[in-house]
């Protein structure tokens, strides 16, 4: 008796994902998910060096991809802090800590931004308005 019902496993991929790929498993998609809504956010002020360089790179990045939403900010922020230590420990010399890696690979993982997290995933391309093309 492993884990905890509904808890064990693997992460469930989101359904925005999920319609990203093209909903490969064929399986009924939740109808009751929460949507956050997204939004354009001031970067934070205690953001300097590679860390700011990082949320300057990143954000554009991810909001063309409308990945983003209210919920984000802080997995973001922390992304962009983890970056910029990583940075700051390999030009002073300093030993670099697995630990850092380890939760950099993370939390990129969650934010799509490694290869592995968006290899199934598939932009939508926009067919128009019409909703009678649907049918022929």
């Amino acid at each position: 008796m492993a884990g905890v019902a509904g808890r064990s496993g693997r992460k469930p991929k989101p359904t925005a994902l999920k319609q990203l790929a093209g909903n490969p498993g064929k399986r009924a998609l939740p109808a009751n998910e929460p949507e956050l809504p997204r939004s354009t956010w001031s970067t934070p002020d205690f953001l300097i060096g590679d860390a700011l360089a990082e949320w300057l790179r990143i954000v554009p990045i991810l909001t063309a991809c409308k990945v983003l939403t209210d919920g984000d900010l802080q997995t973001v922020t922390a992304y962009c802090l983890t970056v910029g230590e990583i940075a700051a420990n390999a030009r002073a010399g300093e030993p670099l800590r697995a630990a850092a890696f380890t939760h950099f690979r993370s939390l990129a993982a969650e934010l799509g931004l490694t290869p592995a997290s968006r290899a199934r995933v598939q932009t939508i391309t926009d067919k128009g308005d019409d909703d009678a093309s649907f049918f022929g």
